[in-house]
């Protein structure tokens, strides 16, 4: 199976959203943290990151989930190149395993918090598309 990033980020917001807005903040929270873990590995591929045949980031600088993703795609964008995100970590404490957390140990703060994060990333995703990168 190939991996498709960009499709992967709209599909995860998409889902969010609706679990946000049923107040399922657990939920909503994860795929946040995996969406914005998805849209930058899209923008990273198109700017110039490895990927191999499957189409998965080959650089394994690149190849972690968005709590560290973060700070080393916005390293990688001071480089001289357009899709910046703030240097502000909002997902330094997100974790691929709060899957297995109590859906009380997620609240709609946070999950808000990491909403707006990735409307930053969805602004960056909507100029990659307008500029025909994505």
């Amino acid at each position: 199976m190939q991996k498709n990033f960009h499709d992967a980020f709209h599909r995860h917001y998409h889902d969010a959203e609706l679990l946000f807005q049923n107040g399922r903040w657990a939920n909503a929270d994860h795929l946040y943290g995996l969406c914005a873990e998805c849209g930058l590995k899209a923008i990273l591929i198109t700017q110039g990151v490895s990927s191999n045949a499957d189409h998965d980031i080959g650089d394994r600088t690149y190849k972690k989930h968005i709590n560290t993703l973060w700070n080393e795609y916005h390293s990688f964008m001071q480089k001289g190149r357009v899709y910046l995100i703030p240097a502000a970590n909002p997902f330094d404490t997100w974790q691929v395993d709060q899957r297995y957390a109590g859906k009380n140990d997620i609240t709609e703060q946070t999950a808000r918090d990491h909403g707006t994060a990735v409307k930053a990333i969805a602004n960056i995703i909507n100029q990659a598309e307008l500029d025909g990168v994505l």
